[in-house]
């Protein structure tokens, strides 16, 4: 079988004929038009004919002019009209502020009271920079937005007839649409290292601005005094609860010692105790002196005379009270109603209520630790720049705008057109 032979082009000049299996499936058809090109050049240069040949890769070879034209010149112009002739003024009202904690450096932790006056003599300002940003971005928030709705007629304010067609509100306007706008309209930042918020707000009358800042003002005020409010709580909350819980168990205790003491029908056991034993020494004595005489009379009487009998009687009578004495302070009989017994539940209770009792110290001086921290966790809300009416529009930037848009429409479209001439130029 025979191997298939290059096609050539046939042109008047060898040197042109190139076999079109060496180019790229790419570049094949221009290179055909190009041999196409010359050959009819040739061919109109020995007829005298002005004929140009129509080649496909000279097609938009004037794209660059209209590009150029459409892509900058008519948005510049059209820029320039607008911030010139139809821009509305804007009024700028700026207000800063920051937002503080309180640190309290207290030289004793032990003791309350010294922690006390540490709070009244060490107490200053550290910037809490985490919430300065929830106020800057609660400003910018659609909660913001809900809430100055409440104080102001944000629609009405935004669609003043100052206003232009391209920066009015929409009258139809979602509340989607108008928190997009809002944010807009308002430029909250946090400067990092010092943790200042500034606020810059912009509405087409003075007034309008001035009276938004100073709602802006208030509402962010009270979200840092909520934040405070709600962390003085989450801290001081446990400590509440142990101490209502530390009360209740000593009133418990004491509700309990009380009704040992009805019961047993004394106030205090040990008191009771020392008493039964002084008399119970006593009785014993007049016993030991007693047991003396009749040892005495029964050595120099008869044991039937009268002295030995009434001794022997007084004797016995002693006798009983040591037995009902001793009975009462402890042994085996009538275990529920002696001392030892009552002493022993008496015991028992009093340890509860001591127990209950340094509880409930403990448990008011966490509390009181609690305070002091919680008062370290204070949010302090600081303006230092107040809002102020505005004298004249800032807004827009007129000149400037007029001259970087139609900058940046020419930038971009250079780049355009770069990457394009370098497309086509890598296509020949």
């Amino acid at each position: 079988m025979e191997a298939k032979q290059p096609v050539r082009e046939p042109t008047d000049d060898p040197s042109l004929e190139v076999a079109s299996e060496q180019l790229p499936a790419s570049r094949r058809s221009r290179h055909h038009s190009l041999v196409s090109f010359l050959r009819d050049s040739k061919t109109n240069d020995s007829s005298g004919s002005a004929r140009i040949p129509s080649v496909s890769w000279l097609r938009g070879a004037h794209w660059a002019p209209v590009s150029f034209f459409i892509c900058v010149v008519i948005p510049a112009l059209a820029f320039i009209l607008y911030f010139v002739a139809i821009a509305a003024p804007q009024y700028v009202v700026e207000s800063r502020f920051v937002v503080r904690t309180a640190d309290v450096a207290a030289s004793s932790t032990d003791a309350i009271s010294s922690a006390v006056s540490a709070l009244s003599s060490s107490l200053s300002f550290s910037p809490a920079a985490q919430n300065s940003y929830i106020v800057a971005q609660y400003i910018k928030s659609r909660a913001a937005v809900d809430d100055l709705e409440k104080l102001l007629n944000l629609r009405e304010i935004f669609r003043r007839p100052e206003a232009d067609f391209w920066t009015r509100l929409k009258e139809d306007a979602t509340s989607e649409e108008l928190v997009d706008y809002w944010k807009n309209m308002v430029r909250a930042y946090v400067d990092g290292p010092s943790t200042i918020v500034t606020v810059e707000v912009k509405a087409f009358r003075g007034d309008d601005a001035l009276n938004l800042s100073k709602a802006i003002l208030t509402l962010s005020e009270r979200l840092v005094n909520q934040i405070s409010e709600r962390a003085r709580r989450d801290v001081m909350r446990s400590s509440e609860e142990e101490v209502r819980r530390a009360d209740s168990i000593a009133r418990a205790s004491l509700q309990e010692l009380q009704i040992a003491r009805n019961t047993e029908g004394i106030l205090d056991p040990t008191k009771t105790a020392v008493e039964t034993s002084k008399l119970l020494m006593q009785i014993v004595t007049e016993k030991i002196r007693l047991e003396a005489e009749l040892h005495v009379a029964q050595q120099a009487m008869d044991k039937n005379s009268p002295s030995v009998r009434q001794l022997s009687s007084r004797t016995e009578i002693l006798d009983r009270q040591i037995a009902s004495l001793k009975s009462s302070l402890a042994g085996p009989t009538a275990v529920d109603r002696n001392v030892a017994a009552s002493l022993r539940r008496f015991e028992e209770l009093e340890v509860k209520r001591v127990l209950a009792e340094k509880l409930l110290t403990f448990a008011e001086d966490g509390l009181e630790r609690a305070r002091l921290r919680a008062e370290r966790q204070n949010l302090y809300f600081m303006v230092f720049v107040t809002p102020k009416s505005p004298d004249e529009p800032t807004k827009p930037l007129r000149l400037t705008y007029s001259i970087l848009l139609p900058i940046a429409c020419f930038v971009i479209w250079g780049m355009f057109a770069l990457i394009w001439a370098a497309i086509e130029d890598h296509n020949f």
